[in-house]
């Protein structure tokens, strides 16, 4: 089988080179093209023409040939290339028409021009103008046979039969031409159409790749990659300007997406009206980036450091503006690390999102809902915290580890009726790391997974030991983190332990803190529900500090209700703070659960706790924690402190 017309241009010309001088919106260029071959042409004719010494009728109509297409070169431009073209051609025929009759006739070359303009008339698609143009050389050829026959042109008479016979021939051969020429033109053309087609879809098919590339898929936001490429930029154009250059790194609460056990459709839902939001900030001076974690990311530039303060305000404002995502109601809260510098002396982009994200951390860590400006020490705090990181990975195997036991005192009778489990370490080279500074980068950095599960097996092992002694009314309450509960397998840890200690599940309390009652509802009741099962307690640890939220309260199968120790101390001097711990109480012998108080530091408040009706007490006024051997001392002393 033969190949196709389309086939053997395609294995002829490139792609790229047919749509460049062939394409769509090439006319223009085109038509300027044709009307300079044919100015050259003339100017050929001209010169040639005077030095053969032709007659002064062929070059002066040679000349005015030339004049007239350098006309149309000039009047030639997007709205007339057409009629530039059309006259043109017509002008090209009645010149090869003429030179004919000055010359040969049929028998003159310049009838082999005829084709030519056909040609370009199909090229330029002027199917009127063919057709004319068509009609006028047929026209041409059978006057120019009739004039031959009348012996009007020509130096010697030709027969009748024979003029007509060559003016026959060739119009036969023009309008086979010129019928081929149709045929394989619009066989031409629709390859173009194609041509064009594919490249437009090529190109869309780029178009959507880049925007894959450069677009978070989930905010429709440029990404990592495409703010690392404005920042140089940014860079370039603005070196040397007195301006403010920030970049600022936002990030919802870990908290707040998981209230709800949210669906991917509303977490995503919430994450794009978020951009949204925010895009209603962007101008030329301020870019919108999302990262990857959840992270926004805004490049900004000020005048001054003022203006960066108040825009960060305005943003964080917005990110606490409540949405409706799904039938959810979503109050939330972001916190923000911000880094400066002047475009003077701006620096690498990678070292601003380092300093952003630090004071990021320390806006975590402390709470603060406000911008977060990073400052040199916070390198130097994130260093500290990295070192410790990893001493506290192996802390457990070097022994750095150890449980201290609080007593929880029976304010009925002043006895001890168990003791809350504290973690302590201890580092040789930087002595004793407080629990507020070594728990939150446990929790940060997971390593709270492996040693909270350690932690219950301690204290299950020294309450076991305590039974022992014949202390077997005694339990010991242990601390949960919430990183616990969102590993999902707590209660089987619980239920190995218990069962490989052989402790009573009564004698072990786990104590969460109010706050975490917000976080994977639904996963944590679940898993409480399991692990009370199995006879362990629950407590809400410092509650009246964190949600507050009875509904939550009531939903969870716990035992003890735990006054936060800035209400206990506050009650002598504030009767706000009495009436707090009394309605505690009160709530507490509502839902049919104890309440323990810690921080009890004094006699008076020990009194106070048990008029209204306070069961248990916790703090400095029986013991510190202490460890083990020492709390055993306490368990053989006499009754402390009994009112």
């Amino acid at each position: 089988m033969l190949p196709s017309l389309k086939d053997m241009l395609f294995n002829f010309f490139d792609d790229e080179i047919l749509l460049r001088y062939f394409g769509p919106n090439k006319r223009l260029g085109q038509v300027r093209f044709m009307l300079y071959i044919a100015c050259a042409t003339w100017f050929l004719l001209v010169i040639g023409g005077s030095l053969m010494g032709s007659s002064g009728g062929i070059l002066g109509a040679i000349s005015i040939a030339l004049v007239f297409t350098l006309a149309l070169v000039i009047y030639a431009n997007e709205d007339t290339y057409i009629i530039s073209a059309g006259m043109f051609l017509w002008g090209a025929s009645i010149a090869i028409t003429y030179f004919a009759w000055a010359n040969g006739g049929l028998w003159d070359e310049a009838l082999f021009a005829y084709p030519c303009i056909l040609t370009m008339a199909i090229i330029f698609n002027m199917q009127i103008i063919f057709v004319l143009i068509l009609f006028f050389n047929l026209l041409s050829l059978f006057f120019f046979a009739e004039m031959h026959a009348t012996g009007i042109l020509g130096a010697e008479r030709v027969s009748p039969d024979m003029a007509y016979m060559r003016a026959t021939n060739c119009a036969i051969l023009m309008l086979i031409f010129s019928l081929c020429l149709q045929v394989i033109y619009a066989d031409f053309r629709a390859l173009l159409s194609r041509l064009v087609g594919e490249g437009d879809k090529a190109k869309k098919v780029s178009r959507e790749v880049i925007r894959l590339a450069t677009t978070d898929h989930l905010t429709q936001l440029k990404n990592e990659q495409i703010f690392y490429r404005d920042f140089m930029d940014l860079a370039a154009k603005s070196g040397g300007q007195d301006r403010i250059v920030s970049v600022s790194v936002f990030q919802l609460a870990e908290n707040q997406l998981s209230p709800l056990s949210m669906e991917d459709q509303v977490s995503e839902g919430l994450y794009q009206q978020l951009a949204s939001r925010l895009l209603e900030f962007a101008s030329d001076d301020l870019a919108l980036y999302f990262f990857r974690g959840g992270k926004f990311l805004i490049l900004y530039q000020a005048d001054i450091y003022r203006e960066v303060d108040r825009l960060l305000e305005r943003i964080l404002f917005a990110f606490s503006v409540p949405l409706k995502v799904a039938g959810y109601h979503l109050e939330l809260k972001a916190f923000c690390g911000v880094s400066t510098c002047s475009a003077k002396k701006i620096m690498a982009a990678e070292e601003m999102v380092r300093q952003a994200v630090l004071a990021l951390l320390k806006a975590k860590r402390n709470g603060e809902l406000a911008p977060v400006f990073y400052a040199p020490h916070m390198g130097m705090e994130m260093d500290q915290r990295r070192s410790l990181l990893l001493s506290l990975k192996g802390a457990i195997a070097r022994d750095e580890l150890t449980i201290h036991y609080q007593p929880k005192v029976d304010l009925s009778t002043g006895a001890i009726a168990g003791a809350e489990a504290l973690l302590r370490w201890y580092k040789p080279d930087m002595g004793r790391i407080a629990p507020d500074i070594f728990i939150p980068l446990a929790e940060e950095s997971g390593e709270i997974v492996e040693i909270g599960e350690w932690v219950i097996r301690q204290a299950c092992v020294a309450c076991k030991h305590w039974h022992t002694l014949g202390f077997k009314h005694l339990t010991v309450a242990v601390n949960i983190s919430i990183y616990q509960f969102r590993k999902g397998s707590l209660p089987y840890y619980i239920f190995d332990c218990l069962e490989g200690v052989g402790l009573d599940p009564a004698a072990l309390e786990l104590e969460i803190t109010e706050s975490m009652l917000g976080e994977d509802m639904l996963s944590i009741q679940e898993q409480i529900q399991k692990i009370s099962k199995f006879g362990v307690k629950f407590s809400i640890d410092d509650f009246g500090t964190g949600y507050s939220n009875l509904g939550y309260v009531s939903k969870f199968n716990t035992s003890y209700l735990k006054i936060d120790k800035t209400f206990v101390s506050a009650m002598s001097t504030s009767d706000q703070d009495l009436h707090i711990v009394k309605a505690i109480v009160n709530l507490a012998q509502g839902l049919e659960m104890q309440v323990i108080a810690e921080g009890v530091e004094t006699y008076d408040e020990m009194v106070t706790l048990q008029r209204l009706g306070c069961q248990y007490g916790q703090g400095f006024l029986w013991s510190r924690p202490v460890p083990d051997e020492d709390f055993l001392q306490l368990l053989k002393a006499p009754l402390l402190v009994n009112g």
